[in-house]
């Protein structure tokens, strides 16, 4: 089975969908544009037909968030976009603009991110058979799995900042103004603030991963993806004994920001 598709990406497609209002029936839709707009970062300057695929997807989500938002103007409901349009900033609407940020950011971090948190664990699993077991004897033990997970294998690889001055790093010179990719991998194996880096340490002691970004730019979704996280895993840990990948080659997805795997084939044992 692909567990990408079997049981990563519906759990938060179905949770964002009911939490934006989103139409279930076009679950296909949303994998393509998430794939789309996640892997853009990795899209060659000279690869025109991919960016024109990736402008038409852009089109796409702006147009169905467009008529969204419209059918909640006429008739308002409970979800989140109900709540954007009545939310008032110092007595101001939010513009379209402002608008169709918000959506779009949570619309991507909150389908990709917590489809990668879940596959990624199953790849640990697969990893760390004697994991599973511990687990399912001591449930409390999941939170910090899901953590040193996020660190192991970061769903965020990278993340884009702008040096607001001129700076030197490490020798090397960084000018105001210049756009930075900042590995949140690499960071998350910095032997300095993360002892044996390379090892997956259930229970490990010491600083925050990155994964989640840092200061005013943390992730604002951070308490959903790690709820999503382990309401599955406590059903995951309940049922599975054993995770095999049947694959010797991960398809990951082509990203220089995100991280994880596009399909994962596993065979799956029960307890």
């Amino acid at each position: 089975m692909d567990f990408v598709d079997a049981f990563a990406r519906p759990i938060p497609t179905t949770i964002m969908g009911w939490i934006l209002g989103l139409d279930a029936s076009l679950e296909q839709h949303f994998k393509r544009w998430t794939h789309d707009l996640m892997s853009l970062s990795a899209v060659r300057p000279d690869d025109t037909q991919r960016k024109e695929e990736c402008r038409r997807t852009v089109e796409e989500m702006e147009q169905y968030f467009k008529e969204m938002l419209a059918d909640r103007r006429r008739s308002p409901g409970d979800d989140m976009a109900s709540q954007l349009l009545g939310a008032r900033v110092e007595g101001e609407v939010l513009t379209e603009r402002e608008l169709m940020g918000f959506l779009f950011m949570l619309f991507l971090a909150g389908l990709e991110t917590t489809t990668h948190l879940i596959s990624q664990s199953a790849r640990v699993f697969a990893m760390h058979p004697e994991l599973l077991p511990r687990l399912r004897e001591n449930r409390a033990l999941i939170p910090r799995f899901i953590e040193e997970t996020l660190r192991y294998e970061p769903v965020a690889a990278a993340t884009m900042r702008v040096c607001l001055q001129d700076a030197m790093v490490d020798g090397v010179e960084v000018p105001g103004g210049s756009l930075v990719l900042v590995s949140l991998a690499s960071a998350a194996r910095d032997e300095k603030y993360f002892p044996d880096g390379d090892r997956f340490i259930l229970g490990r002691e010491g600083p925050s991963h990155l994964t989640f970004g840092h200061g005013p730019h943390f992730c604002l979704g951070v308490m959903l993806a790690r709820l999503d996280a382990r309401v599955a895993l406590e059903e995951w840990v309940s049922q599975v004994g054993r995770v095999e990948v049947r694959t010797e080659r991960i398809d990951w997805l082509p990203s220089l920001v995100a991280r994880g795997p596009r399909t994962l084939p596993v065979e799956l044992f029960p307890v």
